[in-house]
């Protein structure tokens, strides 16, 4: 279990449970009132999922970054 809420997937379980090989790292951000960032970790089969997901969002979250990342293996 990890103490960061920064790495979770949007259903609020931590990435590396899910899948060490996680690849992606999604940045996001909520820009009403004050900006606030969110990060996602998935791999490359979840990442259209996180894709669409953010895409859905009420509160017009927007990514704003999509990169490469080691995975945890």
């Amino acid at each position: 279990m990890t103490d960061d809420p920064m790495k979770e997937t949007t259903a609020g379980i931590p990435y590396r449970e899910i899948d060490p090989a996680a690849k992606y790292l999604v940045t996001t951000v909520i820009p009403d009132p004050d900006p606030q960032y969110r990060e996602y970790i998935c791999t490359s089969d979840d990442l259209p999922t996180v894709i669409q997901g953010v895409r859905s969002d009420s509160q017009g979250e927007t990514i704003v970054n999509i990169e490469e990342v080691e995975p945890d293996v």
